[in-house]
Formats: C-alpha cells, structure tokens, sequence
C-alpha cells in the first residue's frame, strides 16, 4: 500500500512511520494527477502519457525523506527502439511522520529527447518483478545501499539514462553512489 497509515506493520527504521509506502504505483501516480491534468489541460497532448521513477533518497548521502519524480512519455514517430521522455513535472517529497508534498517543476510539457528501448534479459527482468520489495528496502533504510538496491538502481541507471541525467543534484549523488564511484560506511560503495 502506498497511501494510507499502515497501523498494523512493525515500526522499522525512519520511514516505516510515513504515510506512503511504496509498493501501491496507483497511489503514488494519483498524487501527481492535478500536476499531470494541469499540464495537459495546457493544451493537446496526443499520446503523451505520464510515467514515475523509482522512489530516491533525498537528500544524499544523508537522506531525511523520500522522492519520486513524474515525468512524460510517448511514442517517438519513426524509431522502433526509443520513445520520447520529457523533463520531470513534478516532484512528490514523502516523509516519516507527515503527509506526501508534491511540487511543481515545470508548467509545461518539455521534450527531453528520445530515450532508448530494449526488451529485458532475464536476469533484469527478475530485478523488474522484485523492484516493489527492492524500493521498500531503500525506503526502509535509505543510508544504506544493498547488492539487490544496487543492482536494481545500475539496471534502472542504464535503461533510464536520458531522465536520470535531467534530476537534480542530490540524485546525481545517489546516482555517483549506485555507479560505485566512492565509499560508504559498511563496505558499500558510493
């Protein structure tokens, strides 16, 4: 369940108390519908279609809350392995002990670019069907960064290049951590 107190879980670690979890995707997209409508109303938006990333901590490496961004996509006319992706919309900031905030980024629908498409290999496509556990992992301890939350963040790095590159810094940061280029506590990489 992603909106909604969870009463009867176990309290573990800082974001267990917070009142979105991350396993519910229709929840968490219905927190950036006014956002979504807001851009859409702007205007016609044929086959443009609203996408989310993986939650993120914020700020890294000393996270205080969670993140999601939502941003757009559709077909790209011509290209049989890519599909066009816009700049982040909009920003949902989920934190322990208080309710979901969502910011705006952007008023308008702003093409990024064509980001490439392939089919999942196998072991990518287990990393797919866990990725609901391996976020909830992440949200649960988001200082500390596992093999599997490491694997799933390298996969999601190297399907998602062209909107990874458009977030902001602290996500570039998380980003520098999951790619392995500095040290974290407990034999991790940053």
């Amino acid at each position: 369940m992603i909106y909604g107190r969870r009463r009867d879980r176990r309290r573990v670690g800082w974001y267990s108390p917070c009142d979105v979890i991350s396993s519910d995707a229709a929840a968490l997209k219905a927190l950036f519908e006014p956002a979504w409508a807001a851009i859409r109303a702007g205007g016609p938006r044929l086959g443009w279609g609203m996408r989310l990333t993986p939650l993120f901590p914020e700020p890294w490496p000393d996270p205080t809350e969670i993140v999601v961004f939502a941003y757009a996509c559709c077909l790209a006319i011509g290209v049989s392995d890519g599909e066009n992706v816009s700049r982040p919309l909009a920003v949902a900031h989920l934190r322990a002990g208080s309710g979901p905030r969502v910011d705006g980024l952007s008023g308008a629908l702003e093409k990024l670019g064509v980001q490439g498409i392939r089919p999942l290999r196998g072991d990518e496509i287990e990393l797919m069907r866990a990725s609901t556990a391996i976020q909830e992992e992440l949200a649960g301890s988001p200082g500390t960064l596992s093999e599997r939350v490491i694997a799933y963040y390298r996969h999601w790095l190297g399907v998602s290049g062209l909107i990874a590159a458009s977030l902001p810094e602290s996500q570039q940061r998380f980003f520098a951590a999951i790619r392995g280029t500095a040290r974290r506590s407990g034999g991790t990489r940053e």
